[in-house]
């Protein structure tokens, strides 16, 4: 089954590890890996990743912890 139904939000708690990792993955971080990783070979995963970081929760969350997200 899907992760989510399209247009909304997905309530899994492993869908905040995919976010994270999405996130890792596209930091440039990592080295040999580039930044848009993500978003050019799994565009659904993209999409995942930018709903879960517009969700309100998880801004409070990244805002709170700003060493941990930079702008």
């Amino acid at each position: 089954p899907p992760l989510h139904k399209a247009g909304s939000m997905p309530s899994s708690p492993h869908v905040l590890q995919v976010w994270r990792l999405a996130g890792w993955l596209g930091s440039g971080k990592i080295d040999g890996i580039p930044l848009d990783v993500v978003s050019s070979s799994f565009p659904s995963l993209a999409n995942v990743y930018t709903a879960v970081g517009a969700h309100p929760k998880v801004q409070e969350w990244m805002a709170a912890h700003p060493n941990s997200y930079p702008q």
